[in-house]
C-alpha cells in the first residue's frame, strides 16, 4: 500500500466512479504518475495553456478516503513518446497542495531485479454505452514477473497466467512493488494490447529518479 495514489476527475470526492490512472508518492508532497494519464486527466495539449493545471489525487488506502489537489510540474515532465535511450517519457512529476496523509507510506525506490515477483494495484477500466465509461470499485492486485530490460528505461512484466489478472488500462503510473525488497522497482506504463498475452511494460527506477 505504500505510495499508492489515484488520479480522479478534480471534482470528484473519492476514487470512485472514476480513476484515470495511479501515481506512486515518493515524498510529503510529491509522486510520480505517466505523462498520458496527465493527459487523460488534463486533455491533450494541456502544456500550452498558461494556467496552472490542477489535478486531483485520491489515495484508497488512508483513512477516509483521502483526496489532495496537485500542480504538475512543467519543468518535470516529458511526453509520452517511443522510448529512447537517453530521452525521458511519459513520465510526470505532480506536487501536492499540501501534505499528502501519514498513513499512506512513501515509496522507497529501487532497482528492479530480474525474474523477481511482483505485485502491482490498480483499478481497471471498463467501457460503457454511449461513450461514457467507469473503473473497478475497489481495484485489484495483479501479481506479475520481472522478465528482462528492453530499450529506453524500459522493462518487460509478463503476469503470472495462474492469478488470472493482468495489468490492463486504468493501471498506467502504478507502482510495482517488490515484496523481497519491500520498494517500488518501477512505474506501469503499458500493457500489451492482446489480453491472452498478460505482458507489460514498466518506467526502471534510474529514469524515474533521473525525472525527479
Amino acid at each position: 500500500k505504500d505510495g499508492v495514489c489515484a488520479i480522479v476527475p478534480l471534482n470528484q470526492s473519492g476514487f470512485r466512479p472514476r480513476v484515470f490512472g495511479m501515481g506512486i508518492l515518493v515524498s510529503d508532497r510529491e509522486l510520480l504518475t505517466c505523462a498520458h494519464v496527465i493527459d487523460a486527466a488534463l486533455g491533450i495539449g494541456w502544456a500550452t495553456r498558461p494556467v496552472v493545471q490542477t489535478i486531483r489525487v485520491c489515495f484508497p488506502f488512508a483513512k477516509n478516503d483521502i483526496c489532495l489537489n496537485g500542480i504538475v510540474d512543467r519543468g518535470r515532465s516529458f511526453p509520452k513518446g517511443l522510448p529512447e535511450e537517453g530521452t525521458l517519457t511519459d513520465i510526470a512529476v505532480v506536487q501536492l497542495v499540501a501534505p499528502a496523509p501519514v498513513s499512506v507510506g512513501r515509496a522507497r525506490l529501487r532497482d528492479h531485479r530480474t525474474d523477481s515477483d511482483v505485485d502491482i494495484y490498480g483499478f481497471r477500466r471498463r467501457d460503457l454505452p454511449k461513450g461514457d465509461w467507469e473503473t473497478h470499485p475497489e481495484g485489484e492486485w495483479v501479481k506479475g514477473r520481472v522478465f528482462n530490460v528492453i530499450p529506453g528505461g524500459r522493462v518487460q512484466l509478463n503476469g503470472l497466467r495462474v492469478t488470472g489478472g493482468r495489468v490492463e488500462k486504468g493501471y498506467s503510473g502504478s507502482g510495482v512493488f517488490d515484496s523481497e525488497l519491500q520498494s517500488v522497482v518501477g512505474m506501469i506504463v503499458e500493457s500489451d494490447r492482446e489480453q491472452e498475452r498478460k505482458i507489460a511494460q514498466f518506467i526502471d527506477v534510474p529514469s524515474l529518479l533521473k525525472a525527479l
